[in-house]
């Protein structure tokens, strides 16, 4: 299943604006990321198989094997966290203007092959290395190679094997999901800048 060429370009385009951490920045409270992650890992197993995840501060990224409708996990996790933040917009100062927290909109992608899956894992891992935030995967807390490392206190509950049958039926997907793009791309004052892009040199460390 290739992708089409308009679907690769619509990608690209999402990811540029995205990974620059523009929109709404409210994913950057820590206690928002956190839910957003023990939502995501609540029905890891039951629902679907959660293989990587990382909540980045205006989207999140996750690969996994559903056992039920795509659709239905991605607006179950949207709809418990997006009232959850909204609920506690003033106390955590999120500064969230309306009464929607996510876009509506959901980006995802079939993955193809082995090749792919390593390649989107990889890249997942990665984003908050690639934006500045810390050092290595590993050091980013809402995320499956910290989880992986031991470094976050929910185990290590994903392994990096694609689970796609040998025949090639399996069903394995990569999603993007963001956070309302009109909202501010400031960072809450309440987060102390806690996800905000280190500089050069300490993110070499």
């Amino acid at each position: 299943m290739e992708p089409s060429r308009a679907s690769v370009e619509k990608r690209k385009r999402i990811e540029a604006w995205l990974n620059p951490g523009m929109g709404c920045r409210a994913l950057a409270h820590p206690q928002v990321a956190a839910v957003v992650q023990e939502t995501m890992l609540k029905w890891d197993g039951d629902r679907y198989r959660l293989i990587a995840w990382c909540v980045m501060p205006n989207h999140v990224h996750a690969v996994l094997e559903p056992k039920a409708s795509l659709s239905v996990i991605l607006q179950s996790w949207k709809s418990f966290t997006g009232r959850w933040a909204l609920a506690r917009n003033a106390e955590l100062g999120l500064g969230v203007p309306g009464r929607r927290f996510w876009m509506r909109e959901t980006w995802d992608r079939y993955i193809r092959d082995e090749r792919h899956f390593a390649s989107v894992v990889a890249y997942i891992e990665a984003n908050p290395v690639t934006a500045g935030l810390c050092g290595r995967p590993e050091d980013w807390r809402w995320s499956s190679a910290s989880s992986r490392a031991g470094n976050t206190g929910y185990g290590t509950t994903s392994t990096l094997t694609n689970p796609r049958p040998s025949d090639g039926t399996g069903s394995t997907w990569d999603v993007v999901v963001s956070a309302d793009a009109s909202m501010t791309r400031s960072c809450p004052p309440s987060c102390n800048g806690a996800h905000e892009p280190r500089s050069s040199e300490s993110s070499r460390r």
